[in-house]
Order: structure tokens, then C-alpha cells, then sequence
């Protein structure tokens, strides 16, 4: 998958992000299981940009995002956690 730099002279990611708000129960009833086969799938496609937010779920995005990565994944992949305030 071609890369962009997110920004000015940001980091290279994918052009195409995994939006992870249905993962935690945030917008309607989540399982674990498929979150964690999404996230896997995204990554395998050349996704490099996981889009979550503290609130999704009250931090457990983030830790089923945390669970889901791993060790040779955390590397390549950037999070994008967009704080209440959106500062």
C-alpha cells in the first residue's frame, strides 16, 4: 500500500485509517473477538493508522487496541487518540 505523510513533514501512514469507535461498545454492542480479527485484517491489508478516542469505551479501546497489537505490530502502527477537548 503507497503511503502519505499525515501533516507537514508528519510520519508516513497508510491513506486509508481504522476507525475503532464500534470496537468498546461506544456506538452499539461490540465483540471482542471480531475487533481483534478487524484490527488484525486492517494491518495485514498495510493499514498503519488506528483512529481512537479515551472515551470510546471509557480506555477500553485502548486496551483492546493494546491487546490486539503485537510486539513486531506496535512498531509499524500509529494512534491517533483524539482527546475530548479535540486540542
Amino acid at each position: 500500500m503507497q503511503t502519505r505523510p499525515l501533516g507537514t513533514g508528519g510520519p508516513q501512514v497508510a491513506p486509508l485509517a481504522l476507525g475503532c469507535a464500534g470496537m468498546s461498545d461506544h456506538t452499539a454492542p461490540a465483540d471482542e473477538a471480531d475487533a481483534i480479527a478487524t484490527i488484525h485484517t486492517a494491518l495485514a491489508a498495510g493499514v498503519t493508522l488506528l483512529d481512537t478516542a479515551d472515551f470510546y469505551g471509557m480506555g477500553h479501546n485502548e486496551d483492546l487496541i493494546r491487546r490486539a497489537l503485537r510486539a513486531d505490530d506496535r512498531e509499524k502502527v500509529l494512534l491517533s487518540a483524539m482527546p475530548l477537548t479535540l486540542g
